[in-house]
């Protein structure tokens, strides 16, 4: 795969989950972006951020979840193309603080020593029985 074809691929394998962009479920949509993560790229340094936090937009407290791979071209060129979901802010949330893996490859560390450790992640029995109020598949410069 190559980075710029990276957003069509990622958006074909949520279709084929049935995960729509505008309507994704946490685990599901994160299922699907670990085996994104997992096709190789062929042009340019790969990365993952995966984070969650609560925030404020727009005046409200929200709590989000975001999962980005990251593709380095030359020079400063940064694109990255993920899944956003966005919860309305609750006290067991909040709880959670604030989550934070970075992975690059050439750094050493595994992908599936990483990948195990987000599913493993204390989030993930919070938002079982939640809907996000927002989602959306992301491909930008930043994303």
């Amino acid at each position: 795969m190559r980075a710029d074809e990276a957003e069509n691929v990622l958006l074909g394998l949520l279709s084929e989950r049935g995960q729509k962009p505008d309507a994704l479920d946490a685990r599901p949509a994160w299922e699907v972006f670990r085996d994104f993560m997992r096709r190789p790229v062929a042009d340019a340094r790969d990365g993952l951020m995966y984070e969650y936090l609560t925030t404020r937009v727009a005046e409200r407290r929200v709590f989000v979840l975001s999962f980005c791979r990251q593709f380095q071209g030359d020079g400063d060129s940064l694109l990255q193309v993920g899944c956003e979901l966005t919860y309305e802010a609750a006290p067991d949330l909040a709880a959670l603080g604030t989550g934070l893996v970075e992975w690059w490859q050439e750094e050493g560390t595994e992908l599936e020593t990483v990948l195990s450790s987000i599913d493993d992640g204390d989030e993930w029995p919070v938002l079982a029985s939640r809907r996000p109020v927002t989602t959306e598949v992301c491909a930008a410069d930043p994303c």
